[in-house]
Parts: structure tokens; C-alpha cells; sequence
């Protein structure tokens, strides 16, 4: 180790490269394009790190990191040790995307000799979410001493790192004992903006009810400030399962704030059907929010039927929203599926528009139904007047595995080209109404791609397969069933902008391959972060994003005149 630091030093300590401003520009511009087409061998990397001008070489780190080859994490985990915090900062966060299994690593060497905060900060976030190493030390053990850090800001990032292990390693990291859930309420109590943090970390532990201490629970509810705040401890204590908490749940089903109704209608779906509910019941199958009935049949879904239950399906089943219909009748097809196999076949007999989406709901449930109901479902499916639904049901019926062979990435297209488009916004009206976004420079590749695919009339028409209250809105795909990309993937571009209610971010199933698919944050999901790239915000109409359901549709996206 100790040569290592003597090689790093040396590299400092370098002469610097002194660039006129056109210089600078261009090697600006030369970075991004090596980045987009993974060239992570390219000398403009080295000569930009070489150079005195911080800005180039957080570029050529955050290029880096992208790129995430091997021989990138070396490079990267020198800047780690450099004299600019600022520097320091943006290696860490490099690091930690390259998803290299040596990048744990390196920041954990890193984590006790630093004294910077924001540093610090960017440390901890990126040992959360960096991939085991075979000498990993466990994550958890090592991060929860930083929940008593003297920074609120480090104390933030310890949560959010606390939440990508919980999120992404939960199989191979150790949980965390009742004491230390009892630790992260207490400080959610001490300042909103940590509380959303340390909220946000504890819903991914929700299933280990025994960690939550219910006195502690009810006194974490009671310093809820905010509708966020609610958000999040209707995750927690609907998976409690617990009537203690039902005063509580059936307060928030009166809040002004629709998410919080929604989940609030889910907590109290997962409960034991109780005639002094009737009245709720009632409400939420009458509601006028299509998202608060969808709620209500999530938290029906978590319990076995009952006579009770499906009664109130049945009540749903007739909803005028597609969403809610066909999601009511899944359950009671699975339920029983006898009665139900008809309903569930006429859905292939409907040749209304962007009928695809209801088409696959079925599909998906026939799918995993080993009886002569589910096999009837797959023979329909086979027959359907959609290409994509009988290539998704032989799919379904054959014993072979999906091919994963990814389609060609796209051409790097000059950059002087992509950042004409940077002061543009676009207007993407859809049938609930008119959403304004601007595209964001940190990823200018996703912006563009996504502009070109705009302006050229791709996503007129194209439907929002998939939408989860207080989650995601998701669409961009031509099928309708979110299997479909223009013919070609694109790169990630993560960058520190996070996945903030709003934004808007490319959807993945794997590094490197999005295409057209998009998604509206419903809510602040900083579980993202970091893993998928945020290429847009709307400006205009998040009342409208708040409205979508599954089966909306794109009418058309434009430049704002």
C-alpha cells in the first residue's frame, strides 16, 4: 500500500496542462464522445486529468466511471487522493459507478483517511451500492458508526447507502439488529430533511417487521411533518399487518395528498377484513382516483382471498378504468379461475387501440397458472392479431430461455450536434394533459437520442405500460408491453442529478441498454440514483404526471413553441 501512495503522489504531482479556452472546449467535447462510444482507452482521458482545469478532469473522471472498464478503476481511484476536494468527490462517485467489484475496494481504503465531508459523503453513498468484493468487509457494519457523524450531510448519505445494501445485496449482507431500526426512527424525529433519508432507508426492510419497535413506530408517525414523510411509514407500517396502526391509516385516507391516500388504501387493504371498515371499504371502491383503487387492490393482493375480499374485487372489476378493471379481475381469475376464464378471454376479442397492455396483463398471468384455464389463456395468445403478444406468448409456452443478444448501439453523433439541443424544451402531450420538460446537459447522449426520437414522431401514440402509484410512469415503447426499443441501444450517462420527483429517467434492463423507454419519478426515489440514468425535468404539469394510469397514452411530443 504504501508504494501504491508513492506512485499516486507522483501522478499529482504531475506538470499540469495549461489550455486556452477553444482548447478546453474541444477536449470538453472530445471526452464526451470517447465516453458515449465506451473508448475508455483514448489518450483525451489522461490528457484532460493532466491538464490544471477541474472541469475537464471531472469530466474525464465521470467518463470514466461510465465507461467503467478495469483498467478505468485504477485511473479513477488516483483522483481519489487528489489535494481538490471537488476532485476527491467526483472520483468517489466514479468509483462507484463503474460497478467494478475492485471499486469497493478502493473506497473503502479511502473512507478513514478522508476529512472532507462532502468527500466523506460521496464515499459512503458509493460503498452502499458498489458490487461485493470477495474480501468485502460487510457493508452495513461498516457504514451504520457514520449514522453519528457530526455532518447532517454524511449522516444523509450513511442512510442512502444503507439503502442501495438493503435494496441491491440484501442476500449476502448482514440485517441490521432492532436497535439500530430504533436508532434511524429516532433521528427520522430530529429534521425533515434527514427523515426522509432515514424513512426512505428503512422501507427497504419493511418485510422484517420484528425490527420495528411499535412504541417507537407510533412516536416516529407522530413527528411526520410531511406528506413524503407519510409516504414512506405507510410502506413500513401496512407491512406490519398490525390494527394498532389502523386509527392511523384511516386518518392519511382522508389526507389531501392523493399518494399518501393511495398508500394509505394499500395499508389498509393488507389488514384482516373487518365489518367496522365497511364504511372505508366502500370509499375507496367508490373513490374518484383511479391510483387509490389500484392502492386498495395491491394491499387486497398481499392477503389469500376471502369471501369479503372478493366481493369488493368483483365491485372493482366493474370500474370504468381499464387499469383498475383488468387489475381487479386478475386477482379474481387467479382466485378462481373457473369462473373467470371468459372475461379474461374477451380481452383478445377487443381490437380497440393500445389494446397490447391489457393483452400482456393477461398474458403475465396465464404464465405462471399450471392449469387448463392458464394453457386456454396461451392458445388465445398465440392467435392474437398482435405480433409481439404471440412472439411474448410462445415465449411463455416454450421451455427455452429468452435470447439476450443485445441490439447494436447507436453511432456517437458529433457533440457540437448534441448540445444544440440543451436550451430546448419539449411538450409531451399526452391524453390527461400537457407535461413541458427540459433535457438536462449531465447526460447529453440520452437527451439527444431522446429529442431525435421526439421530433421524428416515435412516441406518438405509444402508451404508458406501466405505472405504479407513487413509483413510476413508465412508457416509450412502440408495443406497448414494455419489450420494445427503436432498434438500437444507447449508453448510460449517470451523473450526480438524482432521481428526484419529476425528473425523468432512461428505462434499462442492464448497462447500456436503453433505447426509447422513459419514465416520470412519481416521487423522490433515490434508490435510483446512480443506477439509471436522469436525462430530463418537467417544468410544466406535474399534475398531469400525477394523473397517469396504465393504458394512457403519448398524443404527441414537440418542441415548445
Amino acid at each position: 500500500m504504501k508504494s501504491a501512495l508513492i506512485i499516486i503522489a507522483c501522478l499529482l504531482t504531475l506538470p499540469s496542462l495549461v489550455l486556452a479556452q477553444s482548447d478546453t472546449d474541444a477536449l470538453y467535447a472530445k471526452i464526451v464522445e470517447a465516453t458515449d462510444r465506451r473508448d475508455g482507452a483514448n489518450f483525451i482521458f489522461q490528457r484532460a486529468l493532466s491538464s490544471n482545469n477541474t472541469e475537464l478532469q471531472k469530466a474525464a473522471l465521470l467518463g470514466l466511471g461510465r465507461i467503467g472498464a478495469s483498467e478505468s478503476v485504477n485511473q479513477i481511484g488516483t483522483y481519489l487522493y487528489s489535494p481538490q476536494p471537488d476532485i476527491r468527490k467526483t472520483a468517489a462517485f466514479a468509483m462507484a459507478i463503474t460497478m467494478n467489484p475492485n471499486a469497493y475496494d478502493w473506497l473503502v481504503k479511502r473512507l478513514s483517511s478522508e476529512a472532507n465531508n462532502e468527500v466523506l459523503a460521496e464515499l459512503v453513498a458509493g460503498i452502499g451500492i458498489s458490487p461485493k468484493h470477495e474480501k468485502d468487509i460487510d457493508r452495513v457494519t461498516l457504514l451504520l458508526p457514520y449514522l453519528d457523524h457530526k455532518s447532517i450531510s454524511v449522516r444523509t448519505a450513511t442512510c442512502d447507502g444503507l439503502n442501495y445494501a438493503w435494496s441491491m445485496y440484501r442476500d449476502s449482507i448482514s440485517l441490521p439488529n432492532s436497535t439500530q431500526v430504533f436508532k434511524l426512527m429516532d433521528m427520522a424525529q430530529t429534521d425533515p430533511e434527514l427523515a426522509n433519508h432515514c424513512l426512505y432507508s428503512l422501507t427497504r426492510l419493511r418485510t422484517e417487521t420484528a425490527l420495528f419497535e411499535e412504541q417507537q413506530l407510533l412516536k416516529t408517525i407522530a413527528s411526520a411533518t410531511t406528506a413524503y414523510h407519510h409516504k414512506l411509514l405507510l410502506l413500513i407500517v401496512g407491512q406490519q399487518q398490525n390494527t394498532r396502526y389502523l386509527p392511523y391509516i384511516t386518518a392519511q385516507l382522508n389526507a389531501s395528498d392523493k399518494g399518501v391516500v393511495a398508500e394509505a388504501a394499500t395499508a389498509l387493504g393488507k389488514l384482516p377484513f373487518a365489518q367496522a371498515n365497511s364504511l372505508s371499504y366502500q370509499a375507496l371502491v367508490k373513490h374518484p382516483e383511479s391510483q387509490v383503487k389500484i392502492g386498495f387492490i395491491q394491499g387486497l393482493a398481499s392477503q389469500p382471498p376471502t369471501e369479503q375480499s372478493l366481493a369488493l374485487l368483483q365491485q372493482l372489476s366493474a370500474d370504468d378504468s381499464k387499469w383498475v378493471k383488468y387489475r381487479a379481475l386478475t386477482l379474481l381469475f387467479q382466485a378462481q379461475p373457473e369462473n373467470y376464464l371468459k372475461q379474461w378471454l374477451a380481452v383478445f376479442d377487443d381490437t380497440s387501440d393500445r389494446q397490447a397492455t391489457w393483452e400482456l396483463m393477461v398474458l403475465e398471468i396465464a404464465g405462471q397458472m399450471d392449469n387448463e384455464q392458464g394453457k386456454a389463456i396461451i392458445a388465445r395468445a398465440l392467435k392474437s392479431n398482435q405480433s409481439v403478444i404471440r412472439e411474448l406468448a410462445e415465449r411463455v409456452s416454450s421451455e427455452e430461455p429468452p435470447s439476450t443478444e443485445a441490439t447494436p448501439n447507436s453511432s456517437t453523433a458529433p457533440y457540437a450536434a448534441v448540445k444544440g439541443i440543451f436550451a430546448q424544451r419539449l411538450v409531451i402531450k399526452t391524453n390527461r394533459g400537457d407535461v413541458t420538460i427540459q433535457l438536462l446537459p449531465a447526460a447529453p447522449y440520452s437527451s439527444f437520442n431522446f429529442y431525435q426520437l421526439a421530433t421524428k414522431g416515435y412516441y406518438d401514440g405509444t402508451i404508458f405500460h406501466r405505472v405504479i402509484p407513487n413509483f413510476v410512469a413508465q412508457g416509450g415503447d412502440g408495443h406497448g408491453t414494455g419489450t420494445g426499443d427503436p432498434g438500437y441501444q444507447i449508453r448510460e450517462e449517470l451523473s450526480l442529478s438524482s432521481q428526484l420527483r419529476g425528473t425523468l429517467g432512461i428505462a434499462t434492463s442492464g448497462k447500456d441498454t436503453g433505447g426509447s423507454q422513459f419514465y416520470f419519478n412519481l416521487k423522490d426515489n433515490w434508490h435510483l440514483d446512480r443506477r439509471y440514468t436522469v436525462f430530463a425535468r418537467v417544468t410544466k404539469g406535474l399534475e398531469v404526471i400525477d394523473k397517469l394510469e396504465r393504458g394512457d397514452y403519448v398524443i404527441t411530443v414537440a418542441p415548445e413553441k
